[in-house]
């Protein structure tokens, strides 16, 4: 309503989009780390930030392959259809992001241990990538704690890289012309 009535866009002219999904590796297989293996994994900078004292020994954060068909069967369908239903709702139209990822999951490509404060010079964030999406590790070495006032490194985890967002905004094109 206050896009319509401030910016006094018609309703049919406003794009919801729905969440892509970053769960495939680039052989379409779900992504997803063995539980309880391997500390050092895509998600390991979140661990990092967290006082060693509040830490059990065997605790780590990880996504695991049934997390993540939890995710895929019940989650992201779940999201996806009430963003429908409120754009529906609204007038507005849904932008679907089936595809946008397909195969570029968090899993997918190099960088997936978090690098030492000596090789970090050797990561390339806006360099192409097999991911179109930011992992925990990702985003530490993309914003450095501190270093624009954040209080952690991991803002951004699980969002599109460039890649990804280049591909939502594709899908959103679409649905616009």
């Amino acid at each position: 309503m206050a896009l319509t009535k401030l910016l006094q866009v018609e309703p049919e002219k406003i794009v919801a989009n729905e969440y892509p999904n970053s769960l495939h590796d680039m052989g379409g297989k779900l992504c997803g780390n063995p539980p309880h293996k391997n500390y050092n994994n895509a998600w390991y900078a979140a661990r990092t930030l967290i006082p060693r004292a509040l830490v059990p020994v065997e605790w780590e954060i990880n996504l695991t392959e049934d997390e993540a068909k939890t995710v895929n069967r019940a989650v992201l369908p779940a999201l996806n259809k009430a963003i429908e239903d409120s754009a529906a709702e609204l007038r507005w139209t849904a932008a679907s992001m089936d595809g946008v990822m397909n195969r570029k999951g968090w899993c997918t490509g190099d960088a997936q241990t978090l690098l030492s404060p000596k090789d970090a010079h050797s990561w390339h964030p806006y360099a192409n990538n097999t991911r179109a999406i930011r992992t925990g590790n990702d985003s530490f070495l993309t914003q450095w704690p501190g270093d624009t006032g954040r209080q952690d490194g991991i803002d951004g985890t699980f969002h599109p890289n460039g890649q990804g967002y280049a591909g939502m905004a594709d899908a959103v094109l679409k649905v616009l012309h």
